[in-house]
């Protein structure tokens, strides 16, 4: 079985799966601004990309898929 890929439609970046897609969304669902970080934006949070230049995310601890990147705590192991 291989790696979950997720492309986004808006940006057109790739992801390591779900969750590294969801965070690179910002913005407020409720307000109507919701969109993709910048790239700077995602170094910035600790997204990297892997060497098939695919977007990852750090490790989080107890998050929601539906949280933004200002609300997710971070850990380095």
């Amino acid at each position: 079985m291989g790696i979950l890929r997720s492309e986004c439609v808006s940006c057109g970046e790739v992801f390591v799966g779900v969750d590294a897609f969801d965070a690179h969304r910002t913005g407020s669902f409720s307000k109507r601004t919701r969109r993709c970080m910048a790239k700077r934006e995602m170094q910035a949070h600790g997204m990297t990309r892997n060497d098939k230049r695919w977007w990852t995310a750090p490790l989080a601890n107890n998050v929601a898929p539906w949280y933004t990147i200002d609300q997710i705590s971070y850990s380095r192991k």
